[in-house]
């Protein structure tokens, strides 16, 4: 865990999302999952570019770290701290 949020953060940083949004992404990004557990990459992409993130803000790696994070943010083994 302690290694993805660096990672995520890192990498959003690269695509222009600040360290302080990523939290905001990442709660965007949990809503998402939880609304379809399956959504694949290029509909998270969608969904997310609708809501004002940027036009393809998440590759591939991005997509396994940010299921990772959400799996164990839904299992209460992980708390989200971003600052």
């Amino acid at each position: 865990m302690h290694s993805i949020v660096p990672t995520l953060v890192s990498q959003f940083n690269r695509k222009g999302i600040d360290r302080d949004q990523v939290t905001w992404l990442i709660d965007d990004v949990e809503l998402l999952f939880h609304r379809n557990d399956k959504i694949s990459r290029n509909r998270l992409n969608i969904e997310l570019e609708s809501l004002g993130w940027g036009i393809k803000i998440v590759e591939p790696q991005t997509y396994d770290l940010i299921r990772r994070l959400v799996d164990k943010l839904r299992s209460g083994r992980a708390r989200l701290g971003v600052g």
